[in-house]
């Protein structure tokens, strides 16, 4: 199978129409914008976008679910020391005051870190712009997965590895930001092997239950779709290659799958 691209058109022998699906960032920077535009014509051969999730079901959850529920806060699985370090790496670097969000779950603070950091420098949501793409066309958006499920996801991680990301996450923000600028340069060489190495590494202890079990699950969803008609998918990178990525589920599910490479520097 071909690894340098993005975006795959799917098949199966017994079929007329075409499917594809496209490996994204979930935070993309500005130049993306026209990139993403690319991918409208392979939209339109289509009749459904299927996301991770369906954007409109994330509404209805508040921040209580990214919440300790059980009278914890993040404080108490840190020594002093540590905790006051992170609190003044926070409020320096984002101008956030941590001990206003210490009921939040370690996992759901780099979130929205992330989102802040980003926030002011034009970044865009593909999941967005692929949304607003089809409503142009007319098509339904529907997901391969729940907002809960991922909700669930968040809450059953286990604490010690969300405390472990916390701290990888503020210990070298330099690090952080030349990883986050490589992984950025290997998505725009479409060098699906280096990437998925590069998010695999990233996962860590959570690989499994983020990466190896999601793939499956999603892999047999869109694999019902894809039996039904044409479809665009369009879900995280880092899912689709590999002995356990999408692409080779869909794959052993009797589909060919063909790659269709963009230019990303257009």
């Amino acid at each position: 199978m071909a690894s340098s691209s993005l975006l795959w058109q799917v098949k199966a022998p017994d079929q007329d129409h075409v499917s594809y699906i496209f490996g994204t960032m979930h935070l993309m920077g500005p130049e993306f914008y026209g990139y993403l535009r690319l991918l409208q014509p392979y939209l339109q051969q289509t009749t459904i976008l299927l996301l991770e999730t369906p954007l409109e079901e994330g509404q209805g959850l508040g921040m209580s679910d990214l919440q300790f529920s059980n009278g914890l806060s993040l404080d108490l699985f840190f020594r002093p020391n540590q905790f006051e370090k992170i609190r003044k790496f926070i409020a320096k670097k984002y101008n956030i005051d941590i001990n206003k969000m210490l009921h939040f779950k370690p996992l759901a603070l780099i979130q929205m870190l992330q989102q802040a950091e980003n926030s002011g420098k034009g970044s865009i949501f593909p999941e967005m712009i692929l949304h607003e793409m089809a409503s142009e066309e007319g098509m339904p958006v529907e997901g391969l997965e729940t907002v809960e499920f991922q909700f669930d996801l968040l809450t059953n991680t286990a604490i010690e590895e969300q405390i472990r990301s916390l701290k990888s996450f503020v210990r070298n923000p330099v690090a952080q930001k030349k990883h986050l600028a490589k992984l950025t340069r290997t998505y725009k060489s479409q060098d699906f092997p280096a990437l998925h190495k590069m998010i695999r590494k990233q996962s860590g202890g959570i690989r499994k239950t983020y990466l190896f079990d999601r793939n499956k699950s999603m892999a047999t969803n869109l694999v019902k779709y894809l039996k039904e008609g044409s479809v665009f998918c369009a879900v995280g990178a880092g899912h689709l290659w590999g002995g356990k990525g999408m692409l080779r589920l869909v794959k052993q599910a009797g589909f060919s799958l063909d790659p269709i490479h963009l230019n990303a520097s257009n």
